[in-house]
């Protein structure tokens, strides 16, 4: 475990996290690859502000119109559960 550098605490780390934050990790880092080939990599920006705009405008696409092969092809928007009025269920009773 070297301080100096890094590196060898920055292993450590790695090999003990838990299979869950590997699996988080996995979308995070397609999520950040999506994001500098679709918005950082396709416009040559001149301001932080048009940066955030695009990226704002191409949030809203990402998470409300465009499918994810994740999801079945289905949109987050879409996808992401409702809730139910009080007192009503989506489960049915099998008799």
């Amino acid at each position: 475990m070297r301080s100096s550098s890094g590196r060898r605490i920055a292993a450590s780390r790695c090999a003990s996290s838990s299979l869950a934050s590997q699996n988080e990790n996995a979308y995070i880092e397609r999520f950040n690859r999506t994001y500098r080939d679709e918005v950082l990599s396709a416009y040559p920006f001149e301001s932080t502000e048009q940066v955030q705009q695009i990226t704002d405008d191409w949030l809203i696409e990402y998470n409300e119109l465009r499918p994810h092969d994740s999801l079945w092809r289905v949109p987050p928007l879409t996808y992401m559960p409702r809730e139910l009025p009080a007192g009503e269920s989506s489960f049915k009773l099998s008799t």
